[in-house]
This record gives C-alpha cells, sequence and structure tokens, in this order.
C-alpha cells in the first residue's frame, strides 16, 4: 500500500500534479481535515478518477474502499464503491482499475428521499469475501419514511439486476438498522422491528452477503419508555460475545427538542437513556464507543454517552471499521479534487479519494 504524511503532501504528489510550484486552492473541507489526519495513518490515495465535476454537482460524495483490498492487497490497488447522494438518489458508481489507471466503470442511480438528514434514509457498507480479488459487493438498507419501504439490497460491481434483496418489513414495521463489524470475515447487520397490532418489538439479524435472514435475535420485547413516534429512528447492535451481551442502541429525534434522545438496553431488557448525548447515534464500534457526526464535527461517546472527544473533520467520513488481524480499525475517506493534466497545456479537475485509518482506541486522542 502506498503510505503518506499530511493532507497537503499528497496532494502535492498526485500523478499530474508534479509541479512544485503547485499550491492547492483553499477548500475548506480539505483545511479542516488536515489537523486531524496528521495524526492518522494514510493508507492510499485511489484517482485520479474519470469523470469531471459535472458528474458529482449538487451531490454529497463518499467512498467506501473494499475492505479485502484494505486487509489482504499487497499491490497498490484499492477499488470500491462511490456513494453521491442528492435530496431525492443515491447515484452509485463502482471504482475500478484496468492495470494503468483508476476509472469509474458502471453505475446505478438508486431513489431515495434524501431531503431531511433527520431521517434515517439509508446506510451502506462494502462486504467482504477473504479474498483479493473476488466481486466486490456494497450492502444498503434504505428506508423510505413515506411509502414505509424498507429494504437491504446488495449490488455487486456490474449493478446486475435484479440484486439480491430483501424485504425488512415482511409482517413487521422495521424501525432501524446497522452494520457492525466483524473479525471473522462475516457480514452482519441487525434491525429493529416492531408489531404495530402488539407494541412488542423483535431484534433480529441478517447476512448481509445474500440479504438473507440470520436469524431472530431477541423479541418479542416489551421496552416501555420509549417514544412514540420512532419514524425518524437509528438503531445499532453490539452483538454478544464482544459485549459480552447483546446491547442495543437507539438515536430517536425529538422535534420539539429539536435534537436526539438516546436509549440503550441489552438482554436484561432495562432500558437505560443516555442523558448527557443529545446528538444521533451514528455508528456502535467494536470496543463499545459511539460515533456521532454533527456538521464539520466528529464526535466520540463512551458507552454510557459521556463525551470522550470531539474533533473536526471536514470533508473526511468514517466509512466503517476494519479488523486487521490483530486491531481493529477506522477506516476515514476524503474526496479530493485536483487539476490534472489532459493533454499538453490542457488541465482539468479530477476526482481523488484518499483513505486514512486509525486504531478505533486512539479515536478518543484525535
Amino acid at each position: 500500500m502506498k503510505t503518506f504524511g499530511t493532507l497537503f503532501m499528497l496532494l502535492v504528489a498526485l500523478p499530474g500534479l508534479l509541479v512544485s510550484c503547485y499550491f492547492p486552492p483553499y477548500r475548506e473541507e480539505l483545511s479542516l481535515a488536515v489537523p486531524v489526519t496528521e495524526k492518522m495513518e494514510g493508507v492510499t490515495h485511489v484517482g485520479p478518477l474519470n469523470r469531471g465535476p459535472w458528474d458529482f454537482e449538487g451531490r454529497d460524495i463518499v467512498f467506501y474502499p473494499s475492505k479485502d483490498a484494505l486487509q489482504n492487497s499487497a499491490s497498490d490497488i484499492v477499488r470500491g464503491f462511490i456513494v453521491a447522494t442528492d435530496e431525492r438518489s443515491a447515484r452509485l458508481m463502482f471504482v475500478d482499475h484496468n492495470g494503468d489507471e483508476y476509472y469509474i466503470g458502471p453505475d446505478n442511480t438508486f431513489p431515495i428521499e434524501n431531503s431531511d438528514d433527520r431521517e434515517f434514509v439509508f446506510r451502506a457498507s462494502t462486504l467482504e469475501d477473504g479474498s483479493d480479488d473476488g466481486v466486490e459487493n456494497l450492502g444498503i438498507i434504505a428506508f423510505d419514511n413515506d411509502t414505509l419501504m424498507r429494504e437491504y439490497i446488495v449490488f455487486d460491481q456490474w449493478f446486475t439486476w435484479p440484486p439480491p434483496s430483501t424485504d425488512l418489513n415482511s409482517g413487521f414495521l422495521a424501525l432501524g438498522a446497522g452494520f457492525f463489524p466483524d473479525d471473522t470475515g462475516q457480514n452482519w447487520f441487525y434491525t429493529l422491528r416492531v408489531n404495530l397490532a402488539t407494541g412488542l418489538y423483535t431484534e433480529e439479524e441478517y447476512n448481509a452477503d445474500t440479504a438473507a435472514p440470520g436469524g431472530w435475535l431477541r423479541g418479542p420485547l416489551f421496552l416501555p419508555g420509549l417514544p412514540e413516534d420512532m419514524t425518524n429512528c437509528h438503531y445499532s447492535l453490539r452483538p454478544a460475545p464482544i459485549s459480552p451481551t447483546n446491547r442495543a442502541y437507539l438515536s430517536v429525534y425529538d422535534p420539539v427538542r429539536r435534537r436526539y434522545r438516546n436509549f440503550s438496553w441489552d438482554d436484561a431488557l432495562q432500558l437505560q437513556i443516555l442523558a448527557d448525548m443529545d446528538r444521533r447515534i451514528d455508528l456502535v464500534l467494536s470496543n463499545g464507543w459511539l460515533f456521532s457526526r454533527e456538521g464539520n464535527s466528529g464526535y466520540v461517546y463512551d458507552g454510557e454517552g459521556e463525551l470522550l472527544n470531539s474533533f473536526l473533520m471536514g470533508g473526511l467520513n468514517l466509512v466503517y471499521e476494519l479488523f486487521d488481524g490483530s486491531v481493529y480499525r477506522a477506516v476515514f475517506t476524503i474526496p479530493v479534487w485536483a487539476p490534472v493534466r489532459i493533454d499538453g497545456d490542457y488541465w482539468e479537475d479530477r476526482l481523488f479519494f484518499l483513505v486514512y485509518w486509525i486504531p478505533t482506541e486512539q479515536l478518543a486522542d484525535l
């Protein structure tokens, strides 16, 4: 893998930018990220890609590197998926390499209602199969609060249709769901569901590779104290034996307070309110910490909702955790636009992605 120092030094060294006087233009999303990336390990850069800014206008761009490539690759090539969202859709693209250069291959536009960032719209993660040259897959959990459509879809790198998928409602209304990292190479996600007739909850696990139900986890559960309106909720689970008991977390948006209320419970089903935490839980980490993203900043909490650390992220995105054989690492990516010489003196902005990671335990020190 290529490694690098500061974000600025990498920008200067990107292919096509080998000009000693080049200085990247000021961009807030990059400048805010510099102090924190200096404390991380730069893993690699991906690009330049064969698409210009016009393909991404008005969209938020997140790159999900192949987990297999980051874990196993002896080369510098890291493939993966781009998820570029606007208010009405997610444009999914596969980043490939032909031996000479990176390029965006097949893509697919996936309709989602994404106009309200308080709502749980989707979660995505690349899936690992343990092989360096296997088929790459992207799993997306999608929720539509207007039509009450809840589904999980697996897209492969060619976006074949129809992809493996499953309806998460299937008799019960699915309220929320989230991925959790696994050190065995297995891919799972967990969902909270409610029986509207009885008001009882169930928690289920699903095999993220095949979109097939993995089985019942807990339920039916009686959880008094949860809000009645849980349309805008994010659910995550830290499964046993990591916990060492299954521990669930739920973030529910409170329209009166205009903040999130956070709840937790374990196998004893004793509902705990995380009174000091009013941001949405975006990721439950392998060590039991909780991660939230709000604006340009990231926030790390312990499992009880006590703030451990906050840091500026700018354009960085924490995309997932990865087990590298010894420790869990938090993987971050950031999109970068930089001019590339196309022909002669003709330059044009092209998209790169920078990939960083840091041991999860060090997030509290950023």
